[in-house]
């Protein structure tokens, strides 16, 4: 069968090595997600703090990673960022997934703390501590290369930490092989926490499935829906650029609509600097972007990367940043705040050189934007500030003078803000007040999220005017609401000038689609959750894969059910962090209405902030959660089957009282520009 039938649990204070059968969770949550969130809630108490040795770190693969279908994984842990340190669950791709099934498990649970670096090697059955003292302190690529060459096996798959994840630093991340990343909430830092560098594994069992003819003909129809059908538009671009080329030239061209000028400025970049494509094992799309830049290296970029080029045109200083962040481990979104705050608090004169160590903070090259990596990520100097976040340097750095110009996000959460939630885009505010206990994971993203992004390159691989594309990306837009929503509904309600209460069902689906492939381990790439983009892969496609791997029982109806589920109790659980520990109030936690968000060409367009109030009233009401607090609701959790997360949320509200209560949000402080 498609699950390799394992849980493998790591005491790294014991050096306890135990073993589960996954079979009495597959059936009521699947795999990934699911059970991880399961497996972890049912471990860790919502007193636990992210460097507590009762944390947890939970690898999880689904039933579809390791085949045609799937190669993807979920890395979930109580992770140091935030306030109240939320549980946060990320996806991470390459190879290591499907080693990890290959080997034999499903899920990987790591606990307690080592007394020095360890590295864990994982090869097949066998499962040793192996020392890591002549490993800290080197970067991640150099880590992968001395794993690889102490075990003697070039096919080793290593996820690690680097200088930035060993110091604690709270946007610490966790990489595989060139770029493939687990960067949400801090998940390095808690690997650093533990004195765990890095996770070896090597797995040559492979795995069964219940009819390899099913799945030769299913992959057949997937692949040549990528290929040949509609999917073809979405799959090309990719070969044309893809990351690049969508982020960075998608968000120019809606800045620009209005002046009538389209050009490509990334191109050329890409001619002289891009080697070939990257991406995880099994899958066509291939969809990140290698790179080669002389005095400078090599490695990989992926979507966020290229956002920076929207605001740094000079590929070489962006190149040279990514790479990096990329070896000492941190999150780019979170870096480049840093980095942005501490340009325009210079630019103002609020701080000095001498703030920064010396470090010409205003200069736009390689040399002083690394310098400030350097000093984070080794908690040097002024970098020991911000390791712990831009909302907490910004409290010190030069009085506390710069703090009032953070954003919402960055002053409340600790989080950059689009890595969040980009309160510009009015789908983030549709979850009502449940967005309080949500951690900024792709979830949130609403329906027909960067739905132009792609409009300039359709446009060059269908041979057709950006106009005609905008009509075609508008007309896939109107068929997905139709198809989550049935044919009676209004096909505009994806557009963010519409309002109507209907979109509260809209965002449910969109996130439910997300949590379908952090189920089952496809890509939500090239899924039903792009149907914007003329792509496929939804709970029909998703149920037959599974039914063809594992010999049957999965139904879609099923398959929504533990969607729902599983998002419910990830909600309930950071809703008890939230009441525990009290370090986030209610006031400040939720995501306050502006009185203008972005249209579709990145445009201010006014808000209705008492239709918008309602679509968020309403969203609770399906998922099930109090309107007013924002918090599953008691019923909804036994009617899941989550008898002992309901106990638990009935006794922590009673303890809470009028804590979680409606309140008056914090109002949104401006964000101070880096050219200030």
């Amino acid at each position: 069968m498609s699950t390799a039938g394992t849980i493998l649990i790591i005491d790294l204070t014991t050096r306890k090595i135990e073993r589960e059968p996954t079979s009495s969770y597959v059936k009521k949550f699947i795999g990934m997600a699911g059970i991880g969130a399961r497996l972890f809630t049912e471990h860790v108490s919502p007193t636990t703090k992210a460097f507590d040795e009762d944390n947890m770190l939970v690898f999880s693969t689904g039933p579809l990673t390791g085949t045609l279908f799937g190669n993807k994984s979920n890395i979930a842990s109580r992770t140091p960022e935030q306030p109240n340190n939320p549980y946060v669950h990320t996806g991470m791709g390459g190879q290591l997934p499907s080693e990890m099934k290959f080997a034999g498990y499903d899920h990987i649970l790591i606990k307690g703390k080592s007394e020095k670096p360890v590295y864990i090697s994982i090869n097949n059955d066998s499962v040793q501590f192996v020392d890591a003292g002549n490993l800290w302190g080197l970067d991640v690529y150099k880590t992968q290369a001395a794993i690889r060459k102490e075990c003697k096996d070039p096919d080793v798959r290593v996820a690690c930490i680097g200088p930035a994840g060993e110091n604690r630093v709270v946007h610490a991340l966790i990489l595989h092989d060139i770029d493939h990343t687990a960067s949400r909430g801090g998940l390095g830092a808690v690997m650093g926490d533990k004195k765990l560098k890095a996770l070896a594994v090597r797995g040559t069992k492979g795995l069964k499935v219940a009819d390899p003819q099913a799945v030769r003909d299913l992959w057949q129809q997937y692949y040549d829906y990528y290929t040949q059908g509609r999917g073809h538009h979405f799959y090309d671009t990719w070969k044309r650029g893809g990351f690049a080329r969508h982020v960075v030239n998608g968000y120019k061209y809606r800045r620009r609509k209005e002046s009538g000028i389209y050009s490509d400025e990334t191109k050329e970049m890409l001619k002289k600097y891009m080697v070939g494509s990257l991406g995880c094992s099994f899958c066509p799309l291939q969809c990140h972007i290698n790179y080669f830049m002389p005095g400078i290296g090599s490695g990989g970029a992926v979507c966020s990367n290229h956002g920076m080029l929207m605001s740094y045109p000079d590929e070489k200083v962006w190149w040279a940043a990514t790479n990096s962040m990329h070896k000492y481990g941190i999150e780019q979104y979170a870096a480049w705040n840093i980095i942005l705050w501490l340009q325009g608090m210079y630019r103002t004169g609020a701080i000095k050189a001498s703030d920064v160590d010396g470090i010409e903070i205003d200069q736009y090259a390689v040399e002083p934007i690394t310098a400030v990596i350097d000093k984070i990520c080794n908690r040097e100097g002024f970098g020991e500030l911000f390791a712990g976040g831009l909302g907490e340097g910004a409290k010190i750095m030069a009085g506390g003078v710069g703090f009032k110009f953070l954003d919402w996000v960055s002053k409340n959460r600790n989080r950059p803000s689009f890595a969040m939630q980009d309160s510009e885009m009015r789908g983030f505010a549709e979850t009502g007040r449940a967005i309080r206990y949500r951690t900024g994971d792709l979830c949130c993203h609403p329906f027909w999220f960067d739905g132009y992004a792609n409009v300039e390159i359709f446009a060059e691989e269908m041979g057709r005017s950006v106009q005609e594309v905008e009509k075609i990306i508008d007309g896939w837009s109107a068929e997905g609401v139709k198809k989550w929503l049935g044919d009676d509904a209004d096909e505009n309600l994806w557009r963010p000038d519409v309002y109507d209460i209907k979109q509260a069902k809209l965002t449910v689906m969109s996130e439910d689609q997300n949590m379908l492939c952090d189920l089952s381990g496809h890509c939500e790439l090239p899924s039903e959750r792009e149907l914007h983009f003329g792509c496929f892969g939804g709970y029909e496609e998703t149920s037959n894969w599974i039914n063809a791997l594992e010999g049957g029982g999965c139904t879609v109806k099923h398959l929504e059910e533990v969607a729902q589920m599983t998002r419910t109790m990830i909600d309930a659980y950071n809703a008890l962090c939230f009441m525990t520990h009290k370090e986030l109030k209610p006031e400040a936690a939720e995501v306050p209405m502006k009185d203008t968000i972005h249209d579709k060409y990145l445009k201010k367009i006014k808000v209705d902030k008492e239709k918008l109030q309602e679509i968020g009233e309403e969203y609770c009401k399906i998922r099930g959660y109090d309107p007013q607090t924002g918090i599953p609701t008691v019923e909804t959790l036994e009617k899941m089957g989550l008898r002992d997360m309901a106990v638990k949320l009935e006794e922590k509200l009673r303890e809470s009282g009028n804590f979680v209560a409606q309140r008056e949000p914090e109002s949104h402080s401006p964000a101070l520009a880096a050219d200030m």
